[in-house]
């Protein structure tokens, strides 16, 4: 609204102009007599001249106008980013949400803390144009709790998103096979990260029959498992481990197996793998054993694992045949022996719980193991 005001030093009335309405018309005391008058105009945003008309004899005049601003609603704030997502790396949060669709939007800021719901400082030194950022100041190992705004151009900011959180870290990296799988008593030392060696033994046998021990290269392994059927024969598959120190340690490529009688029937295998975990390279382990055909397949109980470990099974059957491994195992080596059978196989994991199993074509009795080598 604009508003004018006017005095004349003569007694007289006005007539105001320009489309303004006369709100007050009055004379003035004194011995000569004046006249003032005051109006006003609703604005519509183009410019206004107030203008007033003495209609009687003028002498001296004064007229001022001003204009009252319209206080109407406070100014409307962004909405709160939707949908924000935290994914942690090595010394890196990655966040994303979802893009504000406002006509006025200038942009993003993104908030930090220590402390779950309080506590934010923000993080970037200006309105970010895009629905995600990378944050490099962190610190492996601790936990960061993440918001978001939006922000417009008069720079209304509005409310938090939701609350993420990461922790960021070293990934570790999964347990994979250097070289190949191999057969015999030797094995050429191979080069890698965090190694172990895993070591089988298959062997039919009439009577009773154990490995004791065996070393690679002048250095004892460590048995994982074992099991064993029968009764005049016997079927039996065990499994051993070396891990880095004494892979390292190790002076040539050669397994001595050191046994309680020296098997008749017996065939090994054997695999190099890096990324494995040297304070606890073992996991679950399970084994199972028939003294008959039945059941065939067979299967040891499921293993949990986490993502990134590797499961291994071992088998031994009584009979000559072919074995398939199943439940998405892959077979690594399968071993004729005179009158008998071997075979290993791994899967690689996602953390999912994993079920050894094999089926022999010509079963007789059966043995099978299964353990989870940790990254």
């Amino acid at each position: 609204m604009v508003i004018l005001g006017a005095t004349c030093g003569n007694s007289g009335s006005y007539t105001l102009n320009n489309g303004f309405t006369e709100g007050a018309d009055q004379a003035v005391g004194g011995s000569s007599g004046s006249t003032g008058v005051a109006g006003h105009k609703s604005a519509t945003g183009v410019a206004e001249t107030p203008s007033a008309t003495f209609d009687d004899t003028v002498n001296r005049q004064a007229i001022i106008g001003f204009v009252i601003q319209a206080g109407g609603p406070p100014p409307e704030e962004p909405a709160a980013p939707t949908g924000l997502s935290a994914t942690a790396g090595d010394g890196m949060v990655s966040l994303d949400w979802n893009d504000n669709t406002e006509p006025d939007l200038d942009g993003y800021n993104v908030y930090r803390s220590t402390t779950s719901g309080s506590g934010y400082s923000q993080i970037n030194s200006l309105p970010l144009s895009s629905s995600d950022y990378t944050d490099n100041s962190v610190t492996n190992g601790i936990t960061y709790y993440y918001v978001v705004t939006a922000v417009d151009t008069d720079l209304n900011e509005s409310v938090y998103s939701n609350e993420v959180s990461a922790t960021p870290d070293i990934p570790s990296e999964e347990v994979e096979i250097i070289g190949s799988w191999a057969t015999g008593t030797s094995h050429t030392k191979e080069s890698g990260t965090n190694r172990a060696l895993v070591f089988t033994a298959h062997v039919e046998e009439a009577g009773a029959i154990s490995l004791d021990s065996v070393t690679y290269g002048g250095q004892p392994m460590t048995r994982i498992t074992e099991e064993i059927v029968g009764t005049s024969y016997r079927a039996y598959v065990v499994a051993f481990i070396l891990d880095e120190a004494g892979v390292a340690a190790a002076t040539n490529g050669t397994f001595v197996p050191s046994w309680s009688t020296t098997p008749d029937n017996v065939s090994y295998s054997h695999v190099f793998l890096s990324n494995v975990n040297q304070a606890n390279p073992v996991g679950a382990t399970a084994g199972n054993g028939s003294a008959s055909s039945t059941p065939n397949p067979i299967t040891t109980s499921a293993l949990s694992t986490t993502d990134g470990d590797m499961v291994i099974d071992a088998a031994t059957c009584g009979n000559t045949g072919d074995y398939t491994v199943n439940n998405a195992f892959t077979e690594a080596v399968e071993n004729d022996m005179a009158s008998s059978t071997g075979t290993v196989g791994y899967k690689f994991t996602t953390g999912a719980d994993e079920t050894p199993s094999v089926t022999n074509s010509n079963s007789n009795r059966q043995v099978l193991v299964g353990f989870v080598i940790r990254h």
